[in-house]
Parts: C-alpha cells; structure tokens; sequence
C-alpha cells in the first residue's frame, strides 16, 4: 500500500502535526507514505522510504488561488490512497482517487459557525475593494463542500460528524470517527526540572494558555481578563501566553497593568512546548469553537489540569477529566482556575482522569490503526 498525505498547513499548527505524525507512524511501521506539502514549511523532515514533496516553491497569498484551481491536477498518479488531510483542501478529492477527507472542524455551520466568519486569517487588503480573509474563506469553504466527491471522511470527534453529515448531505456510511492524536513527547515530567530548562520561576502558580493565532475563535481577550481577576485572589500567578497576541489582546494587557505578569512564547518546538505543558499548572482554553481541540489533549497526556470551554467538541473530548465552562463567563473562567490552583485534591483527580482518557481514547496506535483499516475498506470498495 502507497499512501499520499496531502497538507497545507506547518508543523506548529495542529492540522500540520496531524498530517505528519501519521506520515512518520506509517513509514515507521513498513507502509510507504509520501508527505505531500503544498508550502515549502520548515521542520518537515524525510522518515523511512516516505518522501516529502513540496508543490509551491515559496509562500505567497496567490497560493490561495494555485491550491484550488490548479495544484489539485498536479499530484503525482500512482498512489493506492490519497488522503487529504484537512477539510481546507477538500477540492483535492475531486481529482485524486481513490480519496480520504479529514475533517478537523467544519465552520460553515453549527454550534460556534457564527464566531468564525469574523476569522482574520490574513487582515490585509488584497485589493481596496476585496478583503483577503474573505477570498480566503470563500475558497475554503467551496473546498470544503467538495469533500463529498471523497470515498470516506475521517472526522476527528463525533461532534464535527454530525456537522459534516448536516452540511455535505452524504450517506452516513462514508463517515467514519477516528479521534485525533497527541504525540509521544507529550507525557508527565517533573514539574521543577521543566521550569529550571525554560528559565521559569519555581514557586509561582503557572496559567498556560495555547493558540498560534489569536483570533475571535480562540478567545484569548477572556483569557486575560480571567487570568486578570485570578491575580486578586492569588498574587503569586503568572500566564505564559503561547502563540501571537493580537494588538487588542496587547492593549488590554497594558490597559490591566498585567505585562509583568504575562510571558510570551512563540515558535517553539514540539519539545519547547511539551516541556511548557509540564510546568504549568492549568492549561486554560475556553475557545468559542473546535472541532477537537489538541492543547487539551496534550495538557491531559502531560499531567497538566484543564479549563475547557463547554462549547462545540470539548465536552466529547475533556468529559469528566477537566473543568467545562461558559467561554463567554470570564468569571466562570476565573472560578475554575482557582478552584484547580487552590485545591490540590481536585487537581489530582483531574490529572488521572486526563492521563486515563489518553490512554484509552488518544493514543496514537489506536488513532493510526483506525485510519489504516479505513484506508482498507476504501480499497476494498474499488
């Protein structure tokens, strides 16, 4: 069996991890699958037979237009199974057969859509008439409806299943749920010894808050005002903000007189970060909308308590194992990271809730085996 892994996104984002963790697992276990990367995204790096392919050759805002009317005929022929591996690139299944759509979230509707249509995926003008983010989603969700030309859909929870089947209006059968994944490297470590490698204070209680992008979704300005009233209950805080900040989120930092209080991180590796899972003390996360949510899986697997949103798929995924909250309640936020700063019993309890549900629910040969035996029946429908 020859497998195409199709991705568009980089390694730092969830959907790239996803696509190349599955292209390393394969090629460690004996099955040639050939990473195909339409941007020249750093960090990839070549595992067994399987090689990487890149289409565009530099990043550019035109690759919008070339990843939906053109790249699409330009994947090699000679693949068993292309597996495009987000919903972003769904126009890919209508070339490339037989195909397999991964749906991380959907979007277009559903509990949470409303949030995402304000999504400043890139904020620029391309011209004085036409805003970028709006020819971006209008691609995307063109792209999106195109997954129905698929052999089968793998959603990563049950949530975005019932979405999918709502908006493409496909039989159930050609949608399938295999949960998303959380790398080896994210695991329990010790606490000190993780704060020591990254230069962090020892004694003050650690807030983690994870996003690449800080966009309306993720909520980051609740984040802050939580974290804002959290600090006149406990002084000794700290929030180590990973990911960009937007100049809102900035301002209201400074407007708060929280800057000291705030560390900044970005562009750090799947080691940096696993190591900033283990020195915090709450992962807080109460997104508006996801499809699956990864930080709160990787905080589960690294013993790290979480604070999730009630809304979308996070209640599917955290279950009893963290902390469930009204997103838009920042003092409902504040409580419940209070509750797990103040109360070492409850923190506990949730980190062996966590690590069980990883086990059980998360693991990659569990996620990997699931996605091989659909591979399977889509060769045994030809």
């Amino acid at each position: 069996m020859k497998i195409a892994l199709i991705t568009n996104f980089p390694l730092t984002s969830g959907m790239g991890k996803y696509a190349y963790a599955l292209y390393a697992y394969l090629n460690e276990h004996g099955i040639q699958a050939d990473l195909i990367s339409l941007n020249p995204f750093k960090g990839f790096k070549q595992v067994g037979d399987g090689k990487i392919i890149v289409i565009n050759e530099k990043i550019s805002r035109l690759n919008t237009l070339k990843n939906y009317l053109l790249n699409p005929h330009r994947i090699s022929r000679g693949y068993d199974v292309y597996h495009i591996t987000n919903e972003w690139l769904g126009i890919y299944a209508k070339y490339n057969k037989p195909s397999i759509v991964t749906f991380h979230d959907v979007f277009l509707k559903g509990p949470g859509s409303e949030y995402t249509r304000g999504l400043p995926s890139a904020p620029k003008l391309l011209t004085k008439r036409l805003e970028w983010s709006r020819f971006y989603h209008w691609f995307g969700d063109r792209s999106k409806m195109a997954s129905k030309f698929a052999n089968r859909i793998i959603c990563n929870s049950e949530f975005t299943r019932r979405n999918v089947l709502e908006v493409l209006g496909i039989e159930q059968s050609r949608v399938k749920v295999a949960y998303g994944i959380t790398s080896a490297i994210f695991k329990p470590r010790d606490k000190i010894k993780a704060r020591e490698k990254l230069k962090l204070p020892l004694d003050s209680k650690i807030v983690l808050s994870v996003g690449s992008e800080d966009t309306p979704v993720k909520n980051i300005l609740n984040v802050v005002m939580a974290f804002h009233r959290l600090k006149r209950k406990l002084n000794d805080v700290l929030l180590i903000r990973v990911g960009n900040s937007s100049k809102k989120t900035l301002a209201l930092i400074k407007k708060l007189e929280i800057e000291r209080s705030i560390i900044h991180m970005k562009n750090l590796s799947e080691e940096e970060l696993a190591l900033v899972y283990n020195a915090s003390d709450a992962l807080c996360f109460p997104v508006l909308y996801a499809g699956f949510g990864m930080p709160v899986i990787e905080a589960m697997a690294s013993g790290c308590p979480v604070v999730a949103s009630n809304y979308a798929s996070l209640p599917e995924v955290a279950k009893d194992a963290g902390l469930l909250v009204d997103p838009l309640d920042v003092d409902q936020i504040a409580s419940a990271l209070t509750s797990i700063l103040s109360d070492e019993q409850m923190r506990i309890k949730l980190i062996r809730r966590g690590l069980k549900q990883v086990k059980e629910r998360f693991s990659m040969d569990k996620w990997c085996q699931e996605t091989l035996s659909l591979y399977e029946e889509t060769l045994n429908d030809i």
